[in-house]
C-alpha cells in the first residue's frame, strides 16, 4: 500500500495496483487525478497539476471545465479543504481496454478515515467510482470522466 500527502494531515492509500504493466499504468492515472484534484480543493484551486491528469478528449475537455468550476468554491464531492485523516483507493479493477486507447476502471474510494472538514457537504462512507480514460499520443493515461457511485455496488467497498 502507497501514502501519498495531500496535505498534512491528509493521505491517500493507493493500492495494491493491478499486476500487469499496462493496468498498473491504467490503475496510476486515475490515482495521479484523484490525488490532483484533492489538492487542488486543499489549496483552493492554486495546485492546478490535476490538469495534466485529464484527456484533451471532448469528455475531458467537459470534465475539466466542470471540475475548474467547483474547485475554488469547494464544490467537488466528496472533498473538503478541512478534511483530515486518510482516503483509501482500493480494488483497482481494469474492466476493459479497448483497442489500447480506452480503458474502463473501477475502484473503492474508502472515506470512513476522513474527518470532514467544515465545509464538507453529506457525503458517502465509501463509493465504487467507474473511471473512463484515454491513452494520449504520448502514451500516457489520461481520466476523460468518472462517476462515484454510492450504491449497492459500494457496499463491497465496506468489507
Amino acid at each position: 500500500m502507497e501514502t501519498i500527502e495531500i496535505a498534512p494531515g491528509l493521505s491517500v492509500l493507493y493500492g495494491p495496483a493491478p499486476g500487469e504493466p499496462e493496468h498498473a499504468a491504467i490503475a496510476a492515472a486515475y490515482r495521479d487525478f484523484y490525488v490532483g484534484v484533492y489538492r487542488a480543493v486543499v489549496t483552493k484551486g492554486a495546485d492546478r497539476a490535476w490538469r495534466e491528469a485529464v484527456a484533451d478528449s471532448d469528455r475531458g475537455i467537459e470534465t475539466k471545465a466542470r471540475l475548474a468550476r467547483t474547485i475554488p468554491q469547494d464544490a467537488v464531492e466528496g472533498f473538503s479543504p478541512g478534511d483530515r485523516g486518510s482516503v483509501r483507493l482500493t480494488r483497482l479493477a481494469v474492466e476493459s481496454v479497448y483497442q489500447g486507447k480506452g480503458a474502463a476502471l473501477a475502484v473503492c474510494v474508502d472515506r470512513r478515515g476522513v474527518r470532514p472538514g467544515p465545509t464538507a457537504g453529506k457525503r458517502a462512507p465509501a463509493s465504487r467510482a467507474l473511471v473512463a480514460l484515454a491513452k494520449g499520443q504520448d502514451g500516457r493515461w489520461r481520466v476523460s470522466t468518472f462517476r462515484p457511485h454510492p450504491n449497492e455496488q459500494a457496499k463491497e467497498c465496506l468489507r
